[in-house]
């Protein structure tokens, strides 16, 4: 049976601003907020229906998800009524990112080329929405979110949301952008970059078309939403320890447990 109240559900795809964002949902949702995964090994990886259920057993007041495994194409709305959001990346920017937090914060000592030629690599967002490579799979599920945002007009995304998730005092202040790297391995790529162009923007065709179908979603969202005042409201440093000490000793440690019952079943 489906809660009444709706699940807000974050599809973070890597590096485009997801850290800085779930830190936002964090700070105003404290213990109603989870940074899921999946309890199952399997690919795709989709944090789905059971998973769900296991959280709000142990968190029964949970009203919004986020995290890599959380995907438009799970049965999850078969437990909860979900309003999915995003926020894509232009293409380019975000591969050669990707392969810079790979080797600088991974350790991952792979090489550009072996990296171009690595499939789950390519396209990947449209992969992350639609499960492969299906590019109009994936815009028919953004069409369905409650919100699609672009990097690159982060800003504005958030003051979308803002006004979308009225009457309820959503705060979308932030300190910084978070986890974003040195760009010294980035810099070496672009120094050489014109014999990679081609491959570069092969491996990421079908996510440029779907970043544009979703700056187009986007814009529709700017001009429908009408004029509103920002309001920075700063969560309470009380507030975000209290929620700090219940996600590492109680939900995180839980959650970690049923993973392991799950995989040795």
């Amino acid at each position: 049976m489906k809660k009444n109240k709706k699940l807000l559900a974050y599809v973070h795809i890597e590096k485009a601003a997801g850290t800085t964002f779930t830190n936002i949902l964090e700070n105003n949702y404290t213990f109603k907020h989870c940074y899921v995964w999946s309890l199952k090994k399997r690919f795709p990886v989709v944090f789905d229906a059971e998973d769900m259920m296991v959280l709000q057993r142990i968190n029964p007041f949970i009203r919004a998800i986020s995290g890599h495994h959380v995907r438009p194409f799970s049965d999850l709305s078969s437990v909860r009524d979900v309003n999915y959001i995003t926020v894509l990346r232009e293409p380019v920017a975000r591969y050669l990112s990707h392969y810079q937090y790979w080797v600088e914060k991974m350790n991952n000592p792979i090489g550009f080329e072996d990296f171009l030629k690595d499939e789950k690599n390519k396209n990947f967002q449209t992969k992350k929405i639609a499960g492969n490579d299906d590019v109009e799979r994936a815009k028919s599920y953004l069409d369905s979110f409650f919100l699609v945002g672009v990097v690159e007009d982060f800003h504005s995304f958030l003051k979308v949301l803002q006004r979308k998730m009225a009457p309820k005092v959503f705060s979308i202040n932030y300190e910084k952008k978070m986890n974003v790297g040195s760009k010294k391995i980035v810099n070496q790529i672009l120094s050489n970059l014109n014999q990679y162009k081609d491959y570069i923007e092969e491996n990421n065709l079908l996510d440029k078309e779907l970043y544009l179908y979703a700056q187009n979603i986007f814009d529709r969202e700017k001009q429908d939403c009408s004029p509103f005042i920002d309001t920075f409201e700063n969560v309470s440093i009380r507030k975000r320890y209290l929620w700090k000490i219940f996600r590492s000793f109680y939900m995180v440690p839980m959650f970690k447990l049923y993973a392991k019952l799950y995989t040795s079943k």
